[in-house]
């Protein structure tokens, strides 16, 4: 498949998708693209797909055709992606390769609007993450810190750490005590030979 596009004479601003793999450009009726213009030959010019390569060719010994300015006679011409062929008094580009995917005007604004709210629900989930986590943050400090250090109440019966409301959304195990250390009992033990 390639796009053949009329940049230049009558034609201009033409463009005509092609699925076969030959076309024959001429007045004739038995052509593919039939043009009415009396400089063009009767079967002017045939373009061909040939293991996936878009080739040119004059069809009429008469014809005037010409590939980016050189002419071209009975021997097919690969042409490259862009190429400017020349019939007469008309240029046109053949746009070789896949033709490119047009998305419909509605869909676009679709797609659009989903990636606007998604956004936006992602800011109100991080908004909200943070608003808890600082929230969070205040409960922890807010928390009685409470000391193993102190057996003979040395910190005060009341203050402010003590009379602030209290949450237990965060607790710890206890720290573990450790067994103290003593010396080996059997006597074998330690004893050396």
């Amino acid at each position: 498949m390639y796009r053949v596009a009329f940049i230049d004479g009558p034609l201009k601003g033409r463009k005509l998708t092609v699925h076969e793999d030959r076309l024959c450009i001429g007045r004739d009726a038995d052509c593919s693209l039939r043009m009415s213009d009396p400089s063009i030959a009767g079967h002017h010019a045939e373009i061909e797909v040939r293991d996936g390569v878009v080739h040119v060719r004059r069809a009429a010994p008469d014809a005037a055709l010409a590939v980016g300015g050189v002419p071209v006679g009975d021997v097919p011409v690969p042409l490259r992606r862009g190429e400017v062929l020349g019939l007469g008094p008309h240029t046109l580009r053949v746009e070789t390769g896949p033709a490119p995917v047009a998305l419909p005007s509605r869909l676009v604004v679709n797609l659009s609007v989903i990636a606007v709210v998604t956004v936006a629900a992602l800011l109100a989930i991080q908004g909200a993450l943070l608003v808890r986590a600082f929230a969070l943050g205040r409960e922890v400090r807010t928390m009685r810190v409470a000391t193993t250090n102190d057996p003979a109440g040395a910190l005060p019966a009341t203050n402010a750490v003590a009379d602030a409301p209290r949450t237990h959304l965060l607790r710890y195990p206890p720290p573990s005590t450790l067994e103290p250390v003593t010396a080996p009992t059997n006597a074998t033990e330690g004893a050396t030979p």
